[in-house]
């Protein structure tokens, strides 16, 4: 087994780049199948598989600051499939985002803790299956029926100018057609207008 497969975490030395990636990775992955399991609900597939994207993101690509998740030039994270929470909860958990309260007051304290996350997808729990926006600092939208966080996600791109927008009509195109039926089986509907394909 590679060194990077199973970081050793109580080594003398210090851990490597790819390996700490690995065990923030691998770590993510843990939190989400054992939230799954205990609750005996949830789809423990897609974080599995999405976990390195959600890293990458939130680590690489996102303007984010966990100690100030009301930031405004901040980044938004959306999580269109909604049943696949778990990756928004241990991220906002394994990053340390800090509470705010519905009047957007610092708190002071974690957003989502270990003990939100034992009690994923049950009653009255600060992580439901579906994140709900204003109930934790770092969810931006609330995505419960299928396809939802597609069309809040499109809706908040900013007016760009005409070239830009051709651009971002070709691309919607291309991604209408990559969602599967799913997404339209639960009475979501894709954006209509120009954009509209056959």
């Amino acid at each position: 087994m590679s060194a990077i497969a199973s970081p050793a975490v109580n080594s003398s030395r210090p851990m490597t780049d790819a390996q700490l990636d690995q065990l923030s990775i691998n770590t993510i992955r843990t939190l989400s199948i054992d939230a799954v399991q205990q609750a005996k609900s949830g789809h423990p597939g897609t974080p599995m598989a999405l976990a390195p994207l959600i890293y990458t993101l939130w680590n690489r690509v996102m303007q984010f600051d966990p100690q100030d998740p009301i930031w405004p030039n901040r980044d938004r994270f959306i999580l269109s499939n909604g049943h696949a929470s778990m990756l928004l909860w241990s991220v906002l958990h394994l990053t340390g985002t800090r509470a705010v309260n519905a009047d957007y007051e610092r708190l002071g304290q974690p957003a989502v803790t270990l003990d939100d996350i034992r009690h994923f997808r049950q009653l009255g729990s600060k992580a439901p299956g579906h994140p709900e926006y204003h109930l934790v600092s770092g969810v931006e939208a609330t995505t419960g029926p299928l396809g939802q966080g597609y069309r809040r996600g499109v809706a908040r791109q900013p007016l760009q100018p005409a070239g830009l927008r051709d651009l971002r009509l070709q691309h919607l195109r291309r991604l209408r057609r990559r969602l599967h039926d799913g997404r339209r089986e639960f009475g979501s509907s894709l954006p209509r207008g120009p954009s509209r394909t056959r």
